[in-house]
């Protein structure tokens, strides 16, 4: 697995790094985050779309911005393609409300 994540601006390279660098930044940021799926997975052949939600106080510093200590709420929506046993992030659209 390899895709570039904006929210860490930066290539992420399989699991491990996922977890640290992407996972461990929304935690860190959040630490009382909740994560819920918003409705069920849409499938359209090789296509997948989602949404999903995060909720939390933001009582940690994110991307060099500093912690607000307010509630944030993240909405995401997103389209995955799966080919040949690879998978691709298609479209990821974030809305966040504070």
């Amino acid at each position: 697995m390899s895709y570039y994540d904006a929210s860490v601006g930066k290539p992420v390279v399989g699991k491990q790094q996922a977890t640290h660098d992407v996972v461990k930044t929304f935690v860190d940021a959040v630490p009382d985050l909740r994560w819920e799926m918003t409705s069920k997975p849409v499938y359209n052949g090789d296509t997948i779309a989602f949404q999903w939600r995060f909720t939390g106080i933001n009582d940690g510093a994110w991307a060099g911005t500093p912690a607000t200590h307010k509630k944030s709420v993240l909405m995401v929506s997103a389209l995955f393609v799966s080919r040949r046993e690879k998978s691709f992030i298609k479209a990821i659209i974030m809305t966040l409300k504070s």
